[in-house]
């Protein structure tokens, strides 16, 4: 009895990793360019996808030769204010968020001119809501373009957050979006990206409907948001029910020219580690900043998760 007891707690130790495992670490949703081996100019099938509008349906683009991603080749003819394309039909989402956990949005991007005409303003409001993370009581975005503060660099863009609809902290907010914060980053030294150049983003959320809360973002590698001690979520039970992409295009005056917008690698995870396994922090197209008077930060040397669990 006593032999069989032993036996049974030995191979209870060796098994619960695996059977724990899933409780520790999820990966929630991914999809690249190669997903369901679609051939160039396929249009993203729904399900997982959701659209508003079929019309407005992204397709699988190749805009490297032997390398896929999705998007679409925007015109304000045929697509209006919005291409609303939401990842969302997928087994493992809605996601019932728990309060203290991290979760983290990250996704490859670029932004390819038709004929060298830029596609934001350098000044003034200028931007697309780019890719969003939704549900109950969520919803934290990352925009690209010019929002506020100082003029930037011609054939430049920015990259910048806000969280809409609910606005937790109106503390830190500023001409409704949450400025850049993180190393000497601010609306008036903003990062800048280039166009027709692949970028990396990581989003981190940790949830929290006080104000023990973080939200961080890193642009490729360098981090640009660190805001701790925020409130997060507008209720305690939330949820992320879809990443939606492109929820307006250039916004308010609407007069993008027309542009490629491509998207790859997106996910949505509450492992660090495959945030780091997917090279997110990786540097394809370094980021600068507005003032003359300062060089490009350096890559953070301490990444680490935020309120590890």
């Amino acid at each position: 009895m006593k032999k069989n007891f032993w036996r049974a707690a030995v191979m209870t130790l060796m098994l619960s990793p695996i059977l724990c495992s899933p409780a520790w670490a999820t990966k929630y949703a991914y999809w690249n360019g190669d997903s369901e081996n679609q051939t160039c100019g396929t249009l993203l099938p729904t399900p997982p996808w959701t659209v508003n509008y079929a019309y407005r349906r992204m397709s699988t683009l190749c805009p490297d030769s032997g390398n896929k991603s999705y998007g679409v080749k925007y015109d304000y003819n045929t697509y209006g204010i919005n291409v609303i394309n939401e990842l969302k039909k997928v087994s493992s989402l809605p996601v019932t968020c728990q309060l203290g956990k991290t979760y983290y949005m990250a996704f490859r991007f670029r932004i390819d001119r038709i004929n060298g005409k830029n596609v934001f303003h350098i000044s003034g409001q200028s931007a697309d809501k780019f890719l969003e993370m939704d549900g109950s009581g969520i919803r934290w975005l990352v925009s690209i373009g010019h929002w506020t503060g100082e003029n930037l660099t011609p054939g430049n863009f920015s990259i910048f957050s806000g969280n809409p609809t609910y606005h937790l902290n109106p503390e830190i907010e500023q001409n409704s979006g949450v400025p850049p914060n993180a190393n000497g980053y601010s609306w008036n030294n903003q990062p800048q990206l280039a166009y027709e150049k692949w970028h990396s983003v990581v989003a981190a959320v940790k949830m929290a409907a006080d104000k023990t809360g973080s939200w961080e973002v890193w642009a490729d590698g360098v981090q640009i948001y660190n805001y701790t001690n925020i409130q997060t979520a507008a209720n305690s039970t939330p949820t992320i029910a879809s990443l939606l992409h492109l929820g307006t295009i250039a916004q308010p005056a609407y007069d993008a020219p027309d542009h490629y917008i491509y998207f790859d690698d997106l996910m949505l995870t509450d492992n660090w580690q495959d945030v780091v396994e997917g090279a997110y922090l990786t540097s394809p197209s370094p980021v600068t900043s507005t003032s003359t008077a300062n060089t490009a930060p350096a890559a953070p040397g301490n990444l680490r998760v935020s309120g590890t669990n």
